[in-house]
């Protein structure tokens, strides 16, 4: 069975946002349960196991992390060659769309219902004919659309805390 070893730094990732990543560090242990640092202050929890595995919830609450003890927190390398990615000039106006439609809107924008997507569209697609080219160009503009739809809720909702 896995088990928290004392010493050891253990992580969770955020069921929202993948990039937001929780971390604790175990200070000791007893059979039933852990005591460990998480957000800058000393917390003691009940050890649950699962799939041979033991796991704590530090909080009670539907989205809260559950770290188990086969995710280890191990300092990762940089990557040798980071390659930026740029959005060419089209895509970066379904971007904006995305983040006008946000802005406007009550809830999440589906794209086949934006006026601004349509219309982007149709200026982007007169006289092309459908070609797997064409539709993987059509998926580029609509995850343009929907990380600008993304990143306009994300900052709202930080700006609402």
């Amino acid at each position: 069975m896995k088990k928290f070893e004392v010493g050891k730094k253990y992580y969770s990732r955020s069921i929202c946002d993948h990039e937001c990543i929780y971390e604790i560090e175990v200070i000791s242990r007893t059979d039933k349960t852990i005591t460990y640092m998480y957000d800058g202050e000393k917390r003691r929890s009940k050890i649950h196991i699962s799939d041979n595995v033991e796991y704590i919830r530090p909080d009670n609450y539907s989205f809260a992390p559950t770290f188990r003890a086969n995710k280890i927190n191990e300092p990762e390398e940089a990557p040798a060659n980071t390659e930026m990615k740029t959005m060419s000039k089209k895509e970066l106006d379904y971007y904006e769309a995305g983040i006008k439609d946000a802005n406007d809107a009550k809830s999440i924008t589906i794209p086949c219902k934006s006026k601004r997507f349509n219309e982007l569209l149709k200026r982007d697609s007169k006289g092309v004919p459908v070609t797997t080219e064409s539709l993987k160009e059509s998926i580029k503009h609509l995850k343009a659309y929907s990380a600008g739809v993304a990143f306009e809720i994300n900052r709202q909702t930080k700006l609402e805390f």
